[in-house]
């Protein structure tokens, strides 16, 4: 593991001490005395990284999560090794079932931080559970899994830019890594569709449901394109899938909370 590069920043040791004393008061639960401190600060001392982390961990006691993320990532941008940051991050991206950034959070939050303090901990069992995930579901490391994951949004963001033929370049790209990757034989269905190859769409389609049978996106666009003729483009739809297992897992975990 590399040293962390040295940087310099800022010490106003009476302003931290404001900061302490506003996150204490909305631990006490006066949310919004603390907030007043902060926004206060704010207008002077943007620049500082731990004024940025008070309003973060405000606009997390408000359950404002994507709020506090543009906080904790200004936060980081001004100390990269601010590691309560990226360990707040990495939780937020764990209730959303966002994997990639979790991975990224956590990762930094073991790297840069003590490592008998209780967050590193947390931080590596979490890394732990999901490599162990990944590596028995997809046969990938943490790190390969990573680069794929960045591959497959970059071709669904070519998609949903209707550049049919680089979407279908990655998500093949995808699928050499990763042959049983339901969503990248779906959307590959949606693509080949929009071109007017029904029958390659099919096939993807077809695909995808063999891997997963209940793949709720491809059950509806399979009727839609079964009835296009040869030929026959697919007219511009909504796209749905990318979202489609974290929906669902989503869903599970507020009927286990209820």
């Amino acid at each position: 593991m590399h040293q962390p590069k040295p940087f310099m920043k800022e010490i106003v040791p009476e302003l931290e001490d404001k900061v302490y004393d506003a996150l204490v008061m909305v631990e006490n639960g006066d949310i919004s005395g603390g907030e007043a401190i902060i926004s206060g600060l704010l207008k002077n001392y943007s620049h500082i990284d731990k004024v940025q982390y008070g309003m973060g961990a405000i606009c997390l006691a408000k359950e404002q999560p994507d709020e506090a993320i543009v906080y904790f990532d200004k936060t980081n941008e001004i100390n990269p090794y601010f590691v309560e940051a990226w360990y707040n991050k990495g939780i937020i991206y764990q209730n959303r079932l966002d994997i990639t950034n979790v991975i990224i959070c956590f990762k930094k939050v073991i790297e840069f931080g003590d490592k008998s303090k209780r967050i590193v901990v947390q931080a590596k069992r979490i890394i732990k559970t999901i490599e162990k995930q990944i590596r028995k579901e997809n046969n990938l490391s943490l790190d390969e899994y990573i680069g794929l994951m960045d591959i497959y949004t970059d071709a669904f963001v070519a998609m949903e830019k209707m550049e049919w033929k680089k979407a279908i370049f990655g998500f093949n790209k995808v699928l050499t890594k990763d042959p049983k990757h339901t969503q990248s034989y779906g959307n590959l269905g949606l693509c080949y569709a929009h071109l007017g190859e029904k029958q390659k769409a099919l096939n993807n389609l077809n695909k995808a449901l063999e891997l997963d049978p209940n793949y709720g996106p491809v059950l509806s666009n399979l009727s839609v394109i079964s009835s296009l003729k040869d030929g026959e483009k697919l007219p511009p739809s909504k796209y749905k899938s990318v979202e489609y297992y974290k929906d669902i897992a989503l869903n599970e975990k507020k009927q286990v909370n209820k």
